[in-house]
């Protein structure tokens, strides 16, 4: 059965937003954090590259085939796609692709997401060689700091949308575009101008460096990248216990930091954070186990809570910590 745009009027509306960025989607009534507000399939799916000799060739091997996928649908179902809106109210100059592309291609290229989990899955299963258009999810509007998660769970075929924040009714429902989550003020917006073409004007950007907030983006960036390279070298300076410490002092201040930003419910960034405080302290660097168990069972109880309210109790990250968890529980037991 095709998809068409969800119908949920006890849980939120589309609506005109009165400040000129066009349909957007508010709560009907009061969501928890971590609460379920939409589950929605992809109207369309389309590969996001194929093999081609030249680029001129994988642009038209594209086109074609989101043109196929389109002509696939059903004339309401095709209506539906073409309701939703494109950036042809603000086109480049001088693009010449854009003005001679089908409507459904601009509204694919605006409103599509790739089917990724912003590389956190434990199961290893992945559908990022693919992009989906969304009927209703399309509707969201963005913010850098945004009240709620978009999370492609590979196991239902579905884009799931949860609160990250407390929404009460008649609060807009936003999420996150892009990029990540450890961008300044001035990368955000130039991404989001080069691929949407808009400029944010969400708290988080109206308040640039007012508070620290680009300073945290960029000390933040520095310590993942500091953490990523230590950990492909530890043990290779000899003292894996000492350099074990470093590192989790480092993920600390990364916890720190987001915390501080308020992107530590359920970011991409904030799990990928405390992925690797389990990993270091999975390192046996000669201290004694109970301390290790100790700390590998607070950042897996950590992660539990941040998968849980972004992804959902039963998503397959979700029950493989709850795994990890208990098997550490167990140990400590015994």
């Amino acid at each position: 059965r095709e998809a068409l745009p969800l119908s949920q009027p006890q849980d939120f509306e589309v609506f005109q937003t009165s400040d000129g960025r066009g349909m957007g989607i508010r709560a009907l009534r009061n969501f928890k954090v971590g609460e379920e507000i939409m589950r929605e399939y992809a109207v369309l799916r389309v590969p996001n590259s194929q093999a081609a000799s030249s680029r001129e060739e994988a642009d038209e091997k594209h086109r074609l085939a989101v043109h196929q996928a389109f002509e696939l649908l059903s004339p309401e179902t095709k209506q539906a796609v073409l309701n939703l809106s494109s950036n042809q109210d603000n086109p480049p100059d001088d693009d010449f692709e854009y003005f001679t592309a089908s409507p459904e291609l601009r509204i694919y290229e605006t409103n599509s997401f790739v089917l990724d989990n912003g590389g956190y899955d434990l199961s290893g299963k992945y559908d990022r060689d693919y992009g989906g258009l969304f009927l209703t999810i399309a509707r969201i509007n963005h913010s850098c700091k945004p009240n709620a998660q978009h999370f492609w769970r590979h196991d239902l075929q579905q884009t799931l949308i949860h609160a990250v924040e407390a929404i009460h009714k008649g609060d807009e429902i936003l999420i996150c575009y892009g990029p990540a989550d450890c961008q300044t003020t001035a990368d955000r917006q130039s991404y989001l101008l080069k691929r949407l073409s808009f400029t944010c004007h969400c708290p988080m950007c109206i308040e640039e460096n007012a508070f620290r907030a680009d300073d945290r983006m960029i000390e933040l960036s520095t310590l993942l990248e500091s953490i990523r390279d230590r950990l492909s070298m530890i043990g290779e300076s000899g003292d894996k216990k000492k350099e074990a410490s470093h590192i989790r002092i480092l993920v600390e201040r990364c916890e720190t930091l987001l915390k501080q930003q308020g992107l530590d419910r359920a970011s991409g960034t904030m799990k990928a954070v405390l992925r690797y405080g389990y990993q270091i302290s999975s390192v046996d660097g000669g201290g004694e186990l109970e301390t290790m168990n100790s700390v590998q069972q607070m950042y897996l109880e950590k992660l539990l809570q941040v998968v849980g309210v972004g992804e959902g109790l039963g998503s397959p990250n979700y029950l493989e910590v709850e795994h990890l968890l208990r098997e550490i529980q167990a140990r400590a037991v015994t």
